[in-house]
């Protein structure tokens, strides 16, 4: 993915501007412009502060995925909390207008280029965002698939070789390192989760340099062809569609039958009980290590924020994997904040 490279130039005062142009949205009131706008460095100063908390990094985005004309979003507790937190700088608060104007700050406000540890989350979550704006299908232009071009930019690190090795050994021999069974003894949807919690745990951040940059760390959309075209080799059609809630359910049947599964970490856990929002994989392990029940179709949609329309199979992995590595790569970022600074730090997302 390129990075939009006039947004990642512009100050962000001018991508304000440029927001509320592609949206057709700016603020009626000219003063309140003109505040917003004097605003975005005290934004930008807060989030960078931010990232030394995951879970207020991760609050933001799943605030950035709220629609603003769904009511019933607006009560969610997570949503208000960084609306609050917007609210301080521009005075606003509730309703549909309030919540787009809170979205365009942190928009416009994100760091660039986004160098903390925590901040990298959206790079993490960008195939979520994209297949949360179709499910939802916001208005075009969206100013989310702009912010993510700007975020989320390739970093052309070096690949780690060892970890490459592992993978290419693991996709050839087919053995699952987390069951300890051949992947031929295992059902399609078995094989789907737990391909993807193999690969995560081979290619696990071992560290972070003094940007805040993960280390040894495989940028997402060619770790998403591999596990893809993993995934064909087992014969799977990665383009039949299902209902969204239908593959949900089926991941919560597995994770069910199968108890060897990796833990979620209990950070993300704990967030994910009281926010869903956005986090499907991550909501559902919890519901199975909390020995919860799988809410009804509308209940789980509603709580996810997301609409039941078909998905392919092709789209519903990438959200998978995302989520497992997500898991993964708090497990080690928070690790490493805890840690004395200068020590070094090898993630092992032990259970």
């Amino acid at each position: 993915m390129q990075p939009d490279s006039d947004a990642a130039n512009m100050t962000a005062p001018e991508r304000l501007e440029r927001l509320w142009r592609a949206t057709g949205s700016p603020p009626n009131d000219s003063a309140l412009r003109e505040k917003m706008k004097e605003s975005i460095s005290s934004v930008e100063s807060w989030l960078i502060e931010a990232a030394t908390n995951p879970q207020i990094v991760l609050r933001v985005v799943q605030f950035l995925l709220v629609h603003p004309e769904r009511r019933e979003e607006l009560r969610r507790p997570e949503v208000t909390t960084v609306l609050n937190q917007c609210s301080k700088w521009v005075s606003i608060a509730g309703g549909e207008q309030e919540i787009r104007l809170a979205q365009h700050l942190l928009l416009a406000g994100y760091p660039n280029p986004p160098h903390s540890r925590a901040l990298l989350i959206p790079a993490l979550l960008q195939f979520h965002i994209r297949a949360h704006i179709r499910q939802m299908k916001h208005p075009e232009p969206n100013p989310l698939l702009e912010w993510l071009d700007r975020v989320c930019a390739p970093t052309y690190r070096e690949l780690p070789l060892r970890d490459l090795s592992e993978l290419l050994y693991w996709e050839r021999s087919r053995y699952s390192l987390t069951l300890k069974k051949q992947y031929r003894e295992l059902s399609e949807a078995e094989i789907i989760f737990f391909c993807a919690e193999d690969i995560a745990s081979i290619i696990r951040v071992s560290g972070f340099d003094s940007s805040g940059s993960p280390l040894e760390w495989f940028d997402l959309p060619p770790l998403a062809s591999f596990y893809a075209e993993a995934l064909r080799g087992f014969n799977i059609d990665l383009g039949k569609k299902r209902p969204f809630y239908d593959w949900t359910k089926e991941l919560f049947d597995v994770l069910n039958k199968q108890r060897e599964a990796s833990a979620l970490n209990k950070q993300l856990s704990k967030h994910v009980e009281v926010e869903p929002l956005g986090l499907p994989i991550s909501w559902i392990r919890m519901r199975v290590e909390n020995e919860k029940s799988y809410p009804q179709l509308p209940d789980a949609m509603q709580k996810l924020g997301i609409d039941n329309g078909e998905m392919e199979l092709n789209d519903y992995v990438k959200l998978l994997l995302e989520e497992v590595l997500l898991d993964y790569y708090l497990y080690g970022l928070y690790r490493s904040l805890a840690a004395p600074s200068g020590t070094p730090i090898k993630s092992a997302h032990v259970v």
